[in-house]
């Protein structure tokens, strides 16, 4: 497995940001981890907004592959930071694509985003 972070610690709010697109084969799942040094510590009242977003046209159009809304102060309940697992199904037939993801928040935050590749 290898782990690489996809967006950096950085000041997000509702302007989009948005990774490079990769190539996806249709097979593989992906664990997204929120990365932030102040968390626990931040407005609940906050909604953080992570998409991973597939596209059949070379990136002329997007559609969420997966998608969830967390909200800071909430931590797992071994008491890590949240975390989404992504994959495409298992009767996923559709074959190759592009993914990307794309981070936002209702208010500015400190927050970033890695992903482990099974």
């Amino acid at each position: 497995m290898a782990t690489v972070t996809i967006f950096p610690i950085a000041s997000t709010s509702t302007l989009p940001r948005t990774s490079a697109s990769v190539s996806y084969s249709g097979a593989g799942a992906a664990q997204f981890q929120v990365l932030s040094n102040t968390w626990v510590s931040d407005s609940a009242a906050i909604a953080v907004d992570f998409q991973v977003q597939q596209s059949f046209d070379s990136g002329a159009s997007w559609l969420d592959m997966c998608a969830t809304t967390w909200q800071p102060g909430a931590l797992t309940d071994k008491g890590n930071l949240p975390a989404l697992v992504c994959t495409a199904s298992s009767t996923d037939t559709k074959g190759s694509r592009l993914l990307r993801a794309v981070l936002s928040a209702s208010a500015p935050i400190n927050v970033g985003i890695s992903a482990t590749v099974a």
